[in-house]
């Protein structure tokens, strides 16, 4: 696949950069890994995923499994197979760069932000369903589409609430940490059920919620809300920015991203990327992506009766 940058973003990133030396998009490595990233998935999790959920065990079987797995420990549990260890081993390593303090103030950040932040994620969301390769996914697997909007958008929201609570994602056997081992697990399930599709266009999308596609989730938690919310009145400091990028960053490692080629390090970075996302989008889910954003909020009306 490619990415084309549209004529208008080009434009204005030219105007910007001559007039004031700023920078629009990121570097050629970032923009390259960028790239690459839509053909990248997590092949632990995958390898996992498919010996198991997909494999002769069956969904029920391996559910059972990984339930006990981290109620009990993975250690604990002598018929895990390698895959599932090797999945539990590097979901339980804590990275040389992580900084628990940093971890908590970032937290700190998503609980002052609280529902507003989820305002301007979700405005965020139907917003890049103007791209197939975010919507086909969404529509193939029926998670954000129709009824079952609602119920998804509350197992997302249980997500965010659990892992932003005080200490949750450095505790061993906590909610938040057992909920994102379970966010991991269904992104490689799905991603092998579309990427299977008959409807699914490899060529032109690559892989189905590719390594590029959970970054952006990781922007929409931090640079995106801390930029959105300020048109809200919500102040976030530079130091409050650093913290929020550093707990998503974290968070995309327990969820199974690849953090380390292109997250940004910096406020300007994440904008950046974002504003090289805007400007390389296809603008081609067609009705799809006009049925995943009218079918949210009628999901939430009152049952009848």
């Amino acid at each position: 696949m490619e990415l084309t940058v549209s004529p208008a973003h080009r434009k204005l990133r030219d105007r910007v950069k001559r007039m004031t030396r700023i920078e629009l998009f990121p570097p050629a490595d970032v923009q390259a890994a960028f790239l690459a990233g839509h053909t990248a998935g997590d092949p632990v999790a995958e390898k996992f995923v498919a010996e198991t959920y997909h494999g002769e065990m069956g969904g029920e079987k391996a559910r059972a499994l990984l339930d006990d797995a981290i109620r009990l420990g993975i250690d604990n549990v002598p018929e895990a197979p390698e895959s599932m260890r090797a999945l539990f081993a590097e979901f339980e390593t804590i990275p040389d760069w992580l900084d628990p303090e940093l971890i908590e103030q970032g937290a700190a950040v998503w609980r002052r932000w609280g529902y507003n932040m989820g305002a301007v994620g979700n405005a965020g969301t139907m917003d890049t369903y103007t791209e197939a390769s975010l919507a086909v996914p969404l529509s193939l697997s029926g998670g954000y589409a129709g009824a079952s909007a609602l119920n998804r958008y509350l197992e997302t929201s249980r997500w965010w609430l659990e892992v932003c609570q005080p200490g949750a994602v450095l505790t061993p056997g906590s909610k938040a940490r057992e909920l994102s081992l379970k966010v991991r697990v269904m992104h490689v399930s799905v991603r092998a059920r579309v990427a299977e599709h008959p409807e699914w266009d490899a060529d032109a999308h690559g892989l189905p919620i590719s390594q590029s596609e959970m970054m952006l989730t990781l922007l929409g938690g931090s640079v995106g809300p801390a930029a959105g919310l300020l048109a809200l009145g919500f102040l976030t400091t530079p130091a409050e920015v650093r913290a929020v990028l550093h707990f998503n960053r974290y968070l995309g490692h327990l969820v199974g991203c690849d953090v380390d080629r292109m997250y940004p390090e910096t406020y300007a970075d994440g904008l950046r990327l974002l504003y090289y996302f805007d400007a390389t989008r296809k603008h081609d889910s067609g009705p799809l992506g006009a049925e995943l954003v009218e079918s949210f909020v009628p999901s939430f009306e009152p049952p009848a009766g």
